[in-house]
């Protein structure tokens, strides 16, 4: 199926990403039968601050060659036809799309991710020998270029949407409603309309989905090698893999003829090409370990690691009122919450001990004469229990019934029949209040676990420094 013109997605007043005038014909010369890198200098030529760059670049440790050139022409023989798209595209996108109106859409993180699979897909395809160096960087480059669409043609729907929705599958269902297609598919039909070809486009659009069956052998090998670069940054940026193990990328990248004893070596030569890049295009990036310290690193983690917090908040609703009960979960559900309601208070203590819920709604005087407040103090005395947040749903606000309430431990509550703004806006700032909370326990957990790592490291320094390296015996410091 072919993708959509973006003419029959936007109309005239969103504005979307667009390389400059002189980056597209770049690529439409290099992609063109008749052409040849000397039409191609003279559009470069055209632009002062591209021409700049291109003798930047030629001349740059990435290009390992000692001879030094100083005319645009001779730089553009130097680096190729593929290469000068590169350039072109880079320079141009990071110049103009370095920043953006869209609040809660990193543009940092995004162009240093962007950068960093670029680099990477060059070195595997470099290691491989069966794609275009050149070729995969242009498409690791704007292989996500979607998210950006997005961000700069509705910044304020899409910062809201970023908001709302953190799980991914959520996010690209929200998108589809936005503009009919999601990052991914906008991806592939950008790239066709700023002239790239179809089965590069293709492998952009689908590389980070579980869509990649195709009948092109090309096009799926691209958007595999996409994929591994993609966790490669991913490695780069967050020094830890939470898709994969390392053992995964490691057995992948023999694919691509990097074996396991040599991918270290492959690692921290694409960081080191990276800074030189990111150096290039006036970018900051990340100072990053060698590969084998992420890799021996997050191997201390993984022993009598602690659990992984629950991405949603889990609401745990007490009222023997049917209908009252429909209307909460209705007002609350979301897909970052999930909705445990319960009519009977004793069965309510049992849900809490077996499903711990982030917070408890619940009313003070049941219609079967028990009583909420009798369940805040039993869930108050147990430490399993003590982090819920409480909030109580009262008959009546007179000064000696709210300091009751408060004595047995409840953190807020609001008078029936309730107003749902007011009770959505309390939910929001308790949600607020837990998401601080599991930020400084998982904090809490990277310190002390970085402290049992450090201590075990300053216990073999110290064992190195007290041995002979030849005899194995005390030397004289011990």
């Amino acid at each position: 199926m072919k993708p959509k013109k973006l003419s029959h997605l936007f109309d005239g007043t969103k504005k979307l990403p667009t390389p400059s005038r002189v980056a597209l014909e770049v690529m439409r010369l290099c992609y063109s039968n008749d052409s040849s890198l000397q039409d191609i200098a003279q559009v470069v030529e055209i632009d002062p601050a591209l021409s700049g760059e291109l003798l930047k670049f030629a001349n740059s440790a990435i290009m390992q060659s000692p001879m030094q050139v100083a005319s645009v022409q001779r730089a553009a023989v130097k680096i190729g036809m593929k290469g000068l798209v590169n350039l072109a595209l880079g320079f141009s996108m990071l110049s103009q799309y370095k920043n953006g109106d869209c609040e809660n859409f990193n543009y940092s993180n995004y162009w240093c991710h962007c950068l960093a699979q670029a680099v990477a897909a060059r070195s595997l395809a470099k290691a491989s020998k069966q794609l275009d160096p050149d070729e995969a960087f242009t498409c690791g480059l704007l292989s996500t270029v979607g998210e950006l669409a997005l961000a700069t043609a509705f910044p304020k729907e899409y910062s809201l949407l970023l908001k709302e929705h953190k799980d991914l599958a959520a996010q690209l269902k929200a998108e589809k409603n936005l503009c009919s297609m999601d990052r991914h598919q906008l991806t592939e039909v950008l790239l066709v309309d700023w002239g790239m070809p179809d089965h590069l486009a293709k492998a952009a659009g689908i590389h980070a989905t579980e869509k990649k069956i195709t009948q092109d052998a090309k096009t799926l090998w691209t958007a595999e090698l996409l994929s591994l670069a993609g966790d490669i940054a991913d490695t780069y940026l967050t020094e830890t893999l939470p898709q994969c193990s390392f053992e995964e990328i490691e057995e992948q990248a023999k694919k691509y003829g990097i074996g396991t004893e040599n991918f270290s070596v492959f690692f921290d030569q694409f960081v080191n090409n990276l800074h030189v890049w990111a150096g290039l295009l006036q970018m900051q990036v990340k100072h990053c370990p060698d590969y084998l310290t992420i890799k021996e690193f997050n191997k201390s983690f993984e022993k009598d690691s602690p659990p992984q917090e629950r991405s949603e908040i889990l609401i745990l609703v007490v009222d023997n009122d049917p209908r009252s009960l429909l209307d909460l979960d209705r007002l609350l559900s979301c897909d970052t919450r999930k909705i445990i309601a319960t009519s009977q208070v004793d069965k309510a203590l049992q849900i809490a001990m077996e499903e711990t819920p982030d917070i408890l709604i619940t009313t003070q005087k049941m219609n079967d004469g028990s009583n909420g407040i009798d369940l805040c103090k039993k869930i108050r005395r147990l430490a399993l229990l003590r982090h819920i947040y409480i909030i109580m749903l009262v008959d009546s606000d007179e000064d000696k019934e709210l300091l009751k309430i408060f004595e047995a431990g409840i953190d807020d509550c609001l008078s029936k029949p309730f107003i749902p703004k007011i009770l959505y806006a309390r939910i929001r700032n308790a949600e607020r209040i837990i998401r601080y909370q599991r930020t400084i326990r998982q904090d809490k957990q990277i310190i002390q676990q970085s402290a049992s790592w450090l201590t075990d490291a300053n216990i073999k320094l110290q064992t190195m420094a007290m041995t002979d390296a030849l005899t194995n015996l005390p030397n004289r410091r011990s």
